[in-house]
């Protein structure tokens, strides 16, 4: 992870019908909606349905779904159903999307099919690449094809000098991307608008894409559009109308004409490595249109930079420089593809590892195994403990399609989750895992004051603590704890020899204690461990956990995933006071961090805001004020 705070660690029909091109009458689409992908409210299952029909060579660049049918587009010539026989199905092939039984669509494309999108009439899809052909019929680059039967629709007719990379419908326009240069004559390079019915150019695109990088193509190799109509686009560029946007652009799509949008990154304008002129892989938003992914190539370069991760970035951010809200790093595989469901960030590639920031093509401290498929924290982008595993890798994950019932995976391999699954796999959403919210306390809360192994419970309200009674330590000898919180009813803390440890507690008895080491972490991250030893406050907020360190005049923190119990990589400081190095316990509730120190046993509160606090402390409570004397070994607070 990274984020532009301090940090103190270091860093891809019949037969008859054959031929026939079908011309339809102008008709009233209703435009599928911006964002391909569904929400959802869980995570999906690990294991595949075991109905999907078998793609038998090449690979799948592109799924999309219209109705019951499920459409694919890649370089595969051959395909079958569970237990049936082979059968020629060229770069473009159907399904029932429940059945898994291939329908006899069967157009035939002499070209790679990159890009395939519902057109939102229930009936045709449009078919992006670098094809020349579609049953026949001269559609270079560019077609839009009837499902039933794989007729391409001869009203629709657009003019391409180049390969088509991704399209996306918004405003009732087509936007096209690619490697072309004009567009029905006029000169339109690698993004434009057509008409969605006829394929006739659109002037509401006349921004000009400029300015490639080094030994790449000028061309936009994938974008997306939010549901309010932002448009991301990413690519080789580096200017885009005159403007200095380094490899990713934001565009408004309302109005009268496309505009360049005031949202502006240099994050990816550093270099990776030199075989990897432009990095940029997929880009995709979320289902309410309030964030976006972007996952690249590059090497392994380590945090801080652009190669190799997948990073998150706000909508409504506008200004330049902007940096990411987080980065998560393979430390040295590609990732090619992105579903956002609200629930979780899934990602494709072929990567071995997430949460490897410091992992130069191996695994560093802290790296947690999830070969070529991971679903990630939005809050944070840790990797949940969703891991179905894909073996072999090969170039990975090329598409992801999240829709209400599940999740499609199209890749060039041809086993996941340990079974055999080629080039195409569903996650069900059915027998999926739900992700509980994870909120810190608010106030009123209720304060645990740790001594020994005895307990006091506080009510203490923001300003004031207005009663006290005993409470359980639960056998736990508090003075070897190094900070505590607690969150959905279980109760963290650091120990004396480096251990996280979490216990189930309802306010009476705690359970069994647990060692949090992370869901499948493949190295122990001995930094972590070390600097729980010196922790003297812990508590959580919003996908961080907060700390201060004995001696040490920061505030720090370290992303924190419950629900797969693991700590993100990087230590990055929030705020920076005196105060925090004289701190004896502390904990957090309701905007307010409050804390001990050894001298006088006071309670002092900052005002604290997500990311730091503000002002000086304020004494609360402590001897001199109500009588309640608050050194001890550790303090957690949670909602009353």
């Amino acid at each position: 992870m990274v984020e532009r705070l301090h940090s103190v660690s270091g860093r891809r029909v019949s037969r008859i019908l054959a031929g026939v091109v079908v011309t339809v009458c102008a008709v009233t689409l209703s435009p599928p909606s911006a964002t391909a992908q569904a929400r959802q409210s869980q995570l999906v299952s690990a294991r595949p349905a075991g109905w999907t029909p078998n793609v038998l060579d090449g690979q799948v660049d592109s799924v999309a779904q219209v109705g019951d049918v499920i459409v694919l587009g890649g370089t595969f010539t051959r395909a079958q159903n569970v237990g049936g026989s082979a059968t020629g199905r060229a770069r473009l092939l159907a399904f029932n999307a429940t059945t898994g039984k291939l329908t006899g669509f069967n157009p035939g494309v002499d070209g790679q099919v990159t890009k395939v999108l519902s057109a939102g009439d229930g009936r045709t899809v449009y078919v992006g690449g670098s094809f020349r052909t579609v049953r026949g019929v001269s559609r270079p680059g560019l077609a839009r094809v009837r499902v039933s039967d794989g007729a391409v629709i001869s009203g629709f007719a657009p003019r391409l000098d180049g390969p088509v990379t991704d399209l996306r419908m918004s405003g009732g326009r087509l936007w096209v991307a690619g490697a072309f240069t004009h567009v029905g004559g006029a000169v339109q390079p690698a993004l434009a608008t057509v008409s969605a019915s006829s394929g006739a150019y659109d002037p509401f695109m006349r921004l000009r894409f400029a300015e490639p990088q080094d030994g790449a193509p000028l061309q936009v190799s994938k974008m997306d559009v939010s549901p309010a109509g932002k448009l991301v686009a990413i690519g080789s560029f580096n200017q885009v109308g005159g403007y200095a946007r380094p490899q990713i652009a934001m565009l408004t799509t309302g109005g009268g004409a496309a505009a360049v949008d005031w949202w502006q990154t240099d994050f990816y304008n550093e270099a990776c490595d030199e075989e990897f002129p432009s990095i940029m892989r997929n880009v995709g938003f979320s289902p309410d249109g309030g964030y976006f992914v972007v996952v690249t190539t590059g090497g392994p370069r380590g945090p801080g930079t652009p190669c190799d991760e997948s990073a998150r970035w706000e909508t409504g951010a506008r200004g330049a420089g902007l940096w990411p809200t987080w980065v998560d790093y393979t430390g040295g595989d590609t990732a090619y593809s992105v579903a956002i469901t609200g629930t979780a960030v899934y990602v494709g590639g072929h990567f071995r590892w997430e949460n490897n920031p410091n992992g130069n093509n191996a695994q560093a401290e802290g790296a947690v195994s999830r070969p070529g498929i991971a679903a990630l924290d939005p809050v944070n982008g840790l990797p949940f403990s969703w891991n179905p595993t894909r073996n072999p890798l090969g170039v990975g994950v090329l598409d992801l399609l999240a829709t209400p019932s599940g999740l499609w995976v199209a890749s060039d391999t041809d086993r996941i989750a340990n079974q055999y699954h080629a080039r195409i796999a569903f996650m069900p959403l059915s027998g999926g895992t739900g992700v509980r919210s994870t909120a810190a306390p608010g106030l009123p809360a209720k304060v645990y004051k740790q001594v020994g192994t005895s307990s006091t419970v506080n009510d203490f309200n923001g300003s004031r603590v207005t009663a006290t009674s005993g409470g359980s330590g639960g056998g736990i000898n508090w003075s070897t704890v190094r900070g505590a919180f607690m969150l959905n009813g279980t109760v963290y803390y650091g120990q004396s020899n480096g251990q996280l440890i979490r216990r189930p507690f309802r306010g009476g008895a705690y359970g069994s204690a647990v060692a949090v080491t992370g869901a499948d972490r493949v190295v122990a991250d001995s930094d972590w461990h070390d600097q729980i030893q010196s922790i003297t406050s812990m508590f959580f907020d919003r996908g961080r956990l907060y700390y201060t360190l004995a001696g040490q005049s920061g505030l720090y923190f370290r992303y924190f995933t419950q629900q797969s119990d693991v700590v993100g990589a990087q230590q990055f400081t929030s705020a920076r006071n005196s105060a925090f190095a004289q701190v004896k316990s502390g904990f957090y509730a309701g905007g307010k961090y409050c804390y001990s120190v050894a001298t006088d046993g006071n309670l002092r509160c900052f005002s604290f805001a997500y990311g730091g606090v503000s002002g000086s402390p304020t004494v609360v409570s402590g001897p001199g004020v109500d009588r309640r004397d608050w050194r001890s070994g550790a303090m957690f607070a949670f909602q009353a």
